[in-house]
């Protein structure tokens, strides 16, 4: 039996569908493909993992299967060149590809929602190639569906986050990283009543340091995200070399500023 099948036209249909949360704009949308989302805009593998996670119509994982990820490899200082691609199994063995270049995942002349399709159609392929050879090499392997243990799986993680604020924060987190981070008052804020509340600025690139699951009992609470460090970053700003590029302000603020008088001192007087 194949590790995992991909039906192209399901997985269509289930981007075009409404949004659940938001039910005037599609899936695609809401995860972040429009009509120039392709492989030449910078976060096209940032959000193919999103559509991954989120678990489309189209794909179906054999019971041995517990978990396929993409994983982003960073050229320098941008992250979207190339991904690697891991599958886990129910004997706890992970699977991992030689590195992806993005070109893989889909012709630069696909855009939008067929850019999405081919890109989980090539991680299809790979998965059953990793799967394939694995099975080739060991062949006492018996697919068979993980035992169930009781309660709930959390994923506890440790990330690097570069931030729109110029810091780099590491975070631990009960789940997967955020988009955005409370840090600190570079970006301005507003006042609520007499409280000066922070814009939070939003993450640019993820590293992962640390991933682990354990299974707790039903109804756990989950951990708050705790910020464990900060420092200014290092790198340098990246100018768009094209109008559909995202560019980033690097170890600059993105913005600077806040309400007058200075928020640190004390709340606006009333007009």
């Amino acid at each position: 039996m194949t590790s995992l099948t991909f039906d192209a036209t399901a997985a269509t249909a289930w981007l075009r569908q409404p949004c659940p949360d938001l039910p005037e704009a599609t899936r695609a949308e809401c995860l972040g493909v429009d009509e120039l989302f392709g492989p030449g805009v910078e976060g096209f593998l940032s959000t193919v993992g999103d559509i991954l996670a989120a678990e489309p119509a189209g794909l179906r994982y054999r019971s041995d299967i517990t978990g396929v990820m993409l994983w982003r490899i960073p050229d320098g200082d941008v992250l979207d060149h190339g991904a690697l691609i891991t599958v886990d199994l129910a004997n706890d063995i992970r699977l991992a590809t030689l590195h992806q270049d993005v070109k893989d995942f889909a012709d630069r002349r696909q855009n939008g929602i067929p850019a999405a399709v081919s890109a989980l159609g090539h991680i299809t392929g790979q998965v059953c190639l990793l799967v394939e050879r694995y099975e080739r090499t060991n062949p006492d392997y018996q697919p068979q569906p993980r035992v169930k243990v009781g309660g709930e799986l959390h994923r506890l993680c440790v990330f690097e986050l570069d931030l729109t604020c110029g810091h780099c924060v590491t975070i631990a987190v009960n789940g997967w990283y955020p988009v955005s981070v409370a840090c600190c008052d570079r970006l301005g804020g507003n006042w609520a009543a007499d409280m000066y509340i922070p814009f939070s600025p939003s993450v640019e690139y993820v590293r992962v340091l640390e991933e682990r699951y354990e299974h707790r009992p039903p109804g756990a609470e989950r951990e708050a995200t705790q910020l464990l460090t900060r420092r200014d970053r290092t790198d340098d700003p990246v100018v768009p070399s094209e109008p559909r590029q995202r560019g980033s302000a690097g170890r600059f603020p993105e913005r600077v500023g806040g309400p007058r008088p200075h928020a640190c001192h004390a709340p606006p007087e009333p007009a």
